[in-house]
């Protein structure tokens, strides 16, 4: 008598043609390779999708970080010159990107370096790699100051931030 073996047809449950007899009763232990490929292509988009926005916001943290370190500057230059101002026996404007204040008969120069950013003074004060443009103007009794702003690389399709101020000149009647 020979002995049968299983066909896909028979009614035998649990039958493989790549498994042994003898595994048939035995239940499946572990994850296939096309199991374990799809979780890990699952994983690794949602990591990178983690890094992106990760990334994301650490860049925009910097960036209002260097916006408020510029605005900061600009708001010490103007409270700066102002009390200059309101102090000074002369003021005198310097090609427009200077200003030379004399108070108690020491003269304070204001420079403004459009290559750096920078405005110093020659005692040592620095308002650093906060401004775009810088422009002293002077009319009579008032004197005017106009800063813009740098803007952060990629930025440049939004309107600069420009702060204009008119001080007097001396103390306030």
């Amino acid at each position: 008598m020979k002995s049968q073996l299983p066909t896909p047809n028979s009614q035998l449950s649990g039958w493989h043609p790549a498994r042994p007899a003898s595994d048939v009763s035995r239940p499946r232990r572990g994850f296939t390779l096309v199991e374990l490929l799809a979780a890990m292509t699952i994983g690794t988009i949602a990591l990178g999708v983690a890094t992106k926005m990760f990334i994301e916001i650490h860049n925009h943290v910097h960036r209002l970080e260097t916006a408020m370190f510029r605005l900061e500057a600009s708001s010490r230059l103007l409270n700066d010159v102002k009390r200059d101002l309101r102090r000074a026996t002369a003021v005198a404007v310097v090609e427009g990107a200077g200003l030379d204040v004399t108070v108690d008969g020491k003269t304070r120069r204001y420079r403004f370096d459009a290559k750096k950013g920078d405005v110093t003074t020659d005692d040592g004060r620095g308002y650093y790699n906060a401004f775009e443009r810088v422009a002293f103007t002077d009319a009579g009794a008032l004197v005017g100051i106009e800063l813009e702003l740098m803007r952060e690389r990629g930025t440049e399709k939004h309107a600069p931030m420009i702060a204009t101020r008119v001080f007097c000149r001396g103390r306030k009647p």
